[in-house]
């Protein structure tokens, strides 16, 4: 069993804590907004997903210490273009965890990759990349 945090109470989000959590892992999720956080806690449900209910064992909170503290690994899940300033907030809590980049697209302002945005603002924290590659059809 794995201590995650998962930055990021949308939809893709909360398919991660879900998915994680069946697998047997403890999941913490950071949202932006205490209703996001209170919809997930007492009525186990997500206005993104509003069909699927959500297992007992994901907690979600409004403080990234919370989400953060004493977790093995964090999964980044929040819209590229909110991704620096809320790596900006989050990084005092990180410490020698793993983060995943679950995210897509590019920084608008500078047109950084994601993971080039995560290497500026903690340089020295191991990254991964969550990514699906598409088979080529015909030449290139």
């Amino acid at each position: 069993m794995k201590k995650i945090a998962i930055i990021g109470s949308g939809s893709w989000g909360v398919a991660l804590a879900i998915h994680l959590v069946k697998l047997g892992n403890e999941i913490k999720i950071w949202s932006f907004m205490q209703e996001e956080a209170d919809l997930i806690n007492k009525e186990k449900k997500c206005k993104f997903l509003p069909e699927i209910t959500i297992p007992e064992g994901i907690i979600c909170t409004t403080s990234y210490e919370e989400a953060i503290n004493g977790s093995e690994i964090i999964l980044h899940v929040t819209p590229s273009k909110f991704t620096r300033n809320t790596v900006k907030e989050y990084k005092p809590y990180v410490t020698n965890q793993t983060i995943v980049i679950c995210s897509k697209g590019f920084e608008t302002t500078t047109l950084s990759t994601l993971d080039e945005v995560f290497k500026e603002e903690l340089p020295n924290t191991k990254l991964a990349i969550l990514s699906r590659t598409k088979p080529c059809r015909g030449s290139i």
